[in-house]
């Protein structure tokens, strides 16, 4: 599969892992349309429907090649596209119907609320009775129902398959990943062990750079680096060993952003480039 059929395809492919029962009306809204914040989870959350499809793929999408995860809501119709905030018109009606059905409801609800406000109305003149007053209920919106039903509103953690589960499937790859298996299966390792293991995570994510599998490169990149800042550096030996890991690393890091078409939110570069000058 190309970069291009994946970047096409990626947002009607993903799942929730793990539905919310919590209302987007019961969290606090935010400065951002888009975003909420969920007292329960304390998180933000994201409806998907009010981001472009680029935005709502970089901020998934960059969730999991750093290995963490993303909260949102999304509306999913029956052949399974996500509607996003430039969908086509077809699918930007049914949004808008959702939109107009609440807005419907909600004129309902205050009309219903004011009359006993109205009826007790304590300005009205002596003698005169509040039966008499006149009550004009708001104006309904008419709302078009679509030929096609209305999509499916989902709220959670988002889930994409696991990229590595689909790198297993690649016979070198599997070959590396089974020796850093055996590697952690030897539990605490000595510091030459400690380096064997992370120079295997490196090829593993040379191997997914060069069979196009950028986000399962991503993820290893994420770890390793971890896994490279806790090395010991007491000795100028050791110091110059993590230097050399880190620059490979973060090169190979930012290498994978580029595919992914993803920002450098975390300043790799900048880290790129300090160590670059200071080594």
């Amino acid at each position: 599969m190309s970069s291009d059929d994946t970047e096409n395809s990626f947002l009607n492919d993903i799942q929730i892992a793990s539905p919310c029962p919590v209302s987007w009306g019961d969290m606090a809204p935010t400065s951002e349309d888009a975003k909420r914040f969920c007292g329960n989870c304390r998180k933000h959350v994201y409806s998907i429907d009010r981001l472009s499809a680029n935005e709502a793929r970089e901020l998934i999408l960059g969730a999991c090649a750093n290995n963490s995860s993303v909260c949102v809501r999304l509306f999913k119709r029956a052949d399974g596209t996500i509607i996003t905030d430039d969908c086509p018109v077809g699918l930007r009606r049914i949004r808008n119907t959702w939109r107009q059905l609440k807005t419907a409801v909600a004129s309902a609800v205050l009309f219903i609320v004011a009359l006993p406000a109205v009826a007790d109305d304590s300005n009205s003149k002596v003698g005169e009775s509040p039966l008499f007053v006149k009550v004009v209920p708001p104006k309904m919106p008419a709302v078009k129902m679509p030929a096609e039903p209305l999509p499916r509103m989902i709220l959670g953690y988002v889930h994409v398959m696991s990229p590595r589960e689909h790198a297993l499937q690649v016979p070198s790859i599997k070959a590396i990943a089974g020796k850093v298996a055996a590697l952690d299966a030897l539990g605490d390792l000595p510091y030459d062990g400690q380096i064997e293991r992370i120079t295997l995570h490196l090829n593993l994510a040379q191997a997914g750079m060069e069979h196009n599998l950028p986000l399962f490169s991503s993820q290893e990149l994420s770890s390793t680096l971890a896994k490279i800042k806790r090395l010991p550096a007491d000795t100028d030996v050791e110091k110059s060993t993590q230097v050399n890991l880190l620059k490979e690393a973060l090169t190979e890091k930012l290498n994978c952003l580029k595919q992914l078409k993803l920002n450098d939110n975390e300043g790799l570069q900048q880290q790129l480039d300090e160590l670059q000058k200071s080594h």
